[in-house]
């Protein structure tokens, strides 16, 4: 299996979520256990992506809140309990008598934990958004939608679908609030961290190939991150061209048989 590093357009990230792409990162590659990482290069230069990213987050500073921000997290904590009660139907499942239903349960579970179980409340906004659209969609799908009409749990899925389909809407709000607020001029940082952090990149991406090991196991969480934003942006563009094709067929009408 080739070694590569999943390609992603930073640039179609506004501010907040470049930032948090960034951190996310750099977070789960400090979570790794004492020692993990020996190469001295390695470890400065991501020193110097976190060095930059906090001087890069300094940058953000508001002038005013945003009025969004408590509904965010209000939304979020809904979709939470909506995602752990669909966890709590599909274990109920695993302890049914009825074989059919407890291999039913079995498989959702397996999914369930495929996209992180109990952690994926505890992930970033977007994160979190992302893999309970991916949960839902599989849910979803002819592969497991008959096992969930099998417990007849489709009620939990239809609420996490709801539940998060309603933070998001909150989330994008918030977004736009900060569309024309006043910012510190951050473009210089950004363009600091950037470079800093295609540095590390190429460093790790480099060595992954000729040593494996350490750089493998950051490659890993890099890309982690890298798929979970390209699958973001991807879902981003589709909502843009679908607009896009609507408007234009709005504008081009069917020609009339009869005219």
């Amino acid at each position: 299996m080739s070694v590569e590093l999943v390609e992603i357009n930073t640039a179609s990230l506004g501010n907040l979520e470049y930032g948090q792409f960034i951190k996310e990162q750099t977070n789960q590659v400090g979570l790794l256990p004492a020692n993990t990482i020996k190469d001295t290069t390695l470890i400065s230069a991501i020193d110097k992506v976190k060095a930059d990213s906090s001087e890069y987050e300094k940058g953000l500073v508001k002038v005013t809140k945003n009025k969004d921000t408590d509904e965010v997290k209000k939304d979020d904590h809904t979709r939470d309990i909506s995602y752990y009660a669909l966890g709590a139907a599909i274990h109920l499942g695993t302890l049914s008598n009825v074989e059919e239903e407890k291999v039913a349960a079995e498989n959702l579970n397996n999914l369930y934990k495929t996209y992180g179980g109990s952690k994926v409340a505890s992930q970033n906004y977007w994160k979190e958004s992302n893999s309970i659209d991916n949960l839902i969609e599989e849910l979803e799908s002819s592969k497991y939608s008959g096992d969930v009409a099998l417990l007849g749990i489709g009620k939990y899925v239809t609420r996490l679908k709801t539940d998060n389909n309603a933070f998001k809407a909150t989330f994008s709000a918030r977004l736009k609030g900060e569309t024309g607020k006043q910012y510190i001029d951050n473009k210089a940082n950004r363009e600091k961290l950037q470079d800093s952090y295609e540095l590390l990149t190429g460093y790790v991406l480099y060595n992954a190939k000729l040593k494996g090991g350490e750089f493998t196991t950051v490659l890993n969480i890099l890309n982690a991150s890298r798929k979970d934003i390209a699958n973001l942006l991807a879902i981003r563009e589709g909502k843009k061209d679908a607009k896009k094709n609507k408007e234009e067929e709005g504008n081009n009408p069917a020609p009339n048989p009869g005219a």
